[in-house]
């Protein structure tokens, strides 16, 4: 019995001690800094999609860290950082390689450089409009942007915002191909057909247009102007029409997209580089995502 009093009482005194304990996390555990979202990381790309709009908005995402949210708003301003570009181009881009380059004035505007972090939110959006139908898909663009300024400080690491652009519309995306390919001579099959399947990447060039590397041509800059074909959907019936990107010669074409599966079905005569002629039977399937 004496046991079970001494135990009551030990409690009721912890209950009293921990009841004047201050919540260690009620303050401010770090100094309040400004960044940039992305900014940490080397390059930051954005799709921008291609619609019947002249212009599509992105935007750049301003944060303030800690353990609590902003009680008072805090103001920002940003400015564009052009030299951010001839760095990262020096730093990161091979000699005789293709380097980015800064989107031309009047395809692009920012409305605002100034912005408010409100007092309770933890980031504020800065708004860009960019006129994606004026764009050229294989251009490598790139805009910079850093914190110029700020109600509270800055954090240095996460200042300058790089980041670069991906065309896109609803086509656009990774898809499985599997083909057969016949040799024709005379508009007639010689020797055995062969299969082909590979993993293509759908590059939107507008809003109802893609191209893709043919067959299993590797994904490279170098083989786009022998080895491309664009496809072209009708978006009163989904039936397609292809044409060679360059160098490739299309002699005929005949398809059709499943906006249900979202999967292409086709066949196509090409021309090859080498002057032979080859038809091509086959799918697109979009691969599901992970």
């Amino acid at each position: 019995m004496r046991k079970f009093i001494y135990l009551l009482a030990a409690s009721g005194l912890m209950l009293s001690f921990s009841g004047c304990i201050e919540d260690p996390l009620k303050d401010e555990q770090y100094v309040k800094k400004v960044f940039i979202v992305g900014a940490a990381d080397e390059v930051q790309t954005k799709s921008v999609y291609f619609t019947p709009d002249e212009e599509q908005e992105t935007y750049i995402s301003v944060g303030v860290g800690g353990s609590l949210v902003i009680d008072s708003d805090v103001q920002f301003t940003l400015v564009e950082a052009d030299d951010a570009i001839d760095e990262y181009n020096q730093r990161y881009i091979g000699e005789g390689q293709p380097c980015y380059h800064k989107i031309d004035e009047g395809l692009y505007s920012v409305p605002s450089m100034s912005g408010v972090i409100k007092a309770g939110d933890t980031y504020a959006r800065v708004p860009i409009k960019i006129k994606a139908r004026e764009l050229e898909c294989d251009s490598l663009y790139m805009l910079s942007f850093k914190l110029a300024s700020a109600s509270c400080e800055i954090s240095k690491p996460d200042t300058i915002l790089l980041f670069t652009f991906n065309m896109a519309n609803q086509y656009s995306d990774s898809y499985q191909l599997n083909v057969i390919k016949q040799e024709l001579q005379d508009g007639q099959p010689v020797g055995d057909p062969s299969m082909v399947a590979s993993v293509r990447t759908l590059k939107a060039i507008d809003e109802h247009e893609v191209r893709f590397f043919n067959l299993a041509t590797i994904e490279e800059n170098r083989n786009i102007a022998s080895s491309c074909i664009r496809m072209k959907i009708n978006p009163e019936d989904n039936t397609l029409s292809m044409s060679g990107w360059d160098k490739l010669e299309v002699l005929s074409s005949e398809g059709v997209y499943d906006p249900e599966t979202k999967g292409f079905t086709f066949k196509y005569v090409y021309r090859d580089t080498d002057g032979k002629t080859y038809s091509v039977d086959g799918t697109l399937k979009q691969l599901e995502e992970n």
